[in-house]
């Protein structure tokens, strides 16, 4: 036997005993395992379930990132030719070790520290050398969570904290309510990706109350049948901050105030996370940006905090041309240019043609090709008296020769919208 084959089936004796029972004279299909080589090909993947199912296959296949993948339908149907390569389908031993460890860590994460899952009921079909890999769950008892408790760095609970009303930042009720609606609560299952969404929502309900420098920790203690779990999240706030500097880095052709328009938070303002996210995102909108990153940088602790836009300038003209070509028009131009700062501001225009030109055309019986020339030039304004409202002005001409229908004509006019942004 060669070394790699008595490594594959060392592993698969090792993971499957109920296979090393079955009796060893091969069968089509049900052959013992250690009959696999290194050309055994994955003919199907399935699972089986002892017990409940809160998972679809589906659902395990994509959220445990499994590597063992049965063929696609156009790989069932490449493998009847000979020159086919399709290592995709090919056994690897190892692999299948691994998946296990991943279905197991899937299963742990999603509140079930206890599921049991092997491969042993795999089938083998020696004369086809194929191999059928059936992965059998036992889930064993969900992990529920029992206590959730939301304390400071004191050991106080948070709900003497936020249920405080404080002008300008919160009421009395918020805090009740958000805690209803996180996705980690008492008697439901535990899940340590639901538990690590509440956390980041505890932290950001935190920082939105002033709280620049609030940071979170979390404790779990777990009962000894690993049915119950009791959670603690721990908030150091550290002290409420108001605003005294918005710093823009990275700006080159935009001016700083310029960029500062777009920022919700303002020196004298008491700091939220959700206005300095806010100011990323219409930072990002306008044009000139590419990039745009809001942050708390490095300072020392106190009541003030400085923010800091981190900004990246995307080229500040763009030119595009297409072209196209069809019977009835010709040979299509569609010639654009943009200027993402036009006379500074943030403020974009664009100037943009589409010219059909009947070069070419050999449009069929007594159709004419129409000729049509469409010039149209977009100005954006991005802040308008305030950073909510922005406005856009697209003066056009446009210039048609139809002898189909005997007109010619010209047209031009103006059109202007105006953008408020909730």
């Amino acid at each position: 036997m060669s070394i790699p084959r008595a490594l594959a089936c060392c592993l698969l004796l090792v993971l499957a005993p109920r296979a090393w029972a079955q009796d060893p004279a091969p069968e089509r299909e049900g052959a013992p395992l250690f009959l696999i080589d290194k050309s055994t090909k994955i003919d199907r993947l399935s699972f089986t379930f002892e017990g409940s199912e809160t998972f679809s296959e589906n659902e395990l296949v994509e959220g445990a990132l499994l590597a063992t993948t049965e063929p696609t339908f156009l790989e069932r149907l490449m493998s009847v030719f000979p020159w086919a390569s399709l290592d995709l389908m090919t056994l690897v031993p190892i692999e299948v070790q691994k998946d296990v460890a991943r279905l197991r860590d899937f299963y742990k994460q999603r509140g079930f520290p206890q599921a049991r899952i092997d491969y042993g009921g795999s089938k083998l079909d020696t004369a086809a050398n194929h191999i059928h890999i059936i992965f059998n769950v036992n889930e064993g008892p969900p992990t529920n969570v029992r206590s959730l408790r939301y304390q400071n760095s004191d050991g106080v609970s948070l709900d003497s904290l936020f249920n405080t009303a404080v002008p300008g930042a919160q009421s009395a009720d918020r805090w009740a309510r958000f805690r209803r609606e996180v996705p980690t609560q008492p008697g439901k299952r535990f899940s340590t990706f639901d538990f690590s969404v509440t956390k980041g929502q505890v932290l950001d309900f935190t920082r939105d109350r002033g709280f620049a420098f609030a940071s979170i920790d979390s404790d779990s203690t777990i009962s000894s049948d690993q049915r119950l779990i009791d959670l603690t999240v721990t908030v150091t706030t550290g002290p409420r901050a108001v605003v005294d500097t918005v710093q823009i880095r990275g700006n080159g052709s935009v001016e700083d105030r310029v960029a500062r328009r777009e920022v919700p938070l303002q020196p004298g303002d008491l700091f939220n996370q959700g206005r300095l996210l806010n100011g990323q995102r219409n930072l990002f909108a306008i044009p000139i940006f590419r990039v745009a990153v809001g942050l708390v940088p490095d300072q020392p602790v106190d009541s003030t905090v400085t923010i800091r836009y981190e900004v990246r300038e995307a080229d500040l003209r763009l030119f595009r041309a297409q072209t196209g070509y069809s019977r009835e028009e010709g040979i299509v131009l569609q010639p654009s240019i943009e200027h993402r700062n036009f006379m500074g501001s943030a403020r974009s225009l664009t100037l943009a043609s589409e010219w059909r030109t009947t070069l070419l055309a050999t449009a069929a019986g007594d159709f004419k090709p129409v000729r049509r020339l469409d010039i149209q030039a977009t100005l954006t304004q991005p802040f308008v008296y305030r950073r909510e409202l922005s406005a856009i002005l697209a003066p056009f001409y446009r210039f048609e020769d139809n002898d189909n229908l005997g007109i010619g004509y010209r047209e031009f006019g103006v059109n202007t919208t105006l953008i408020y942004e909730i």
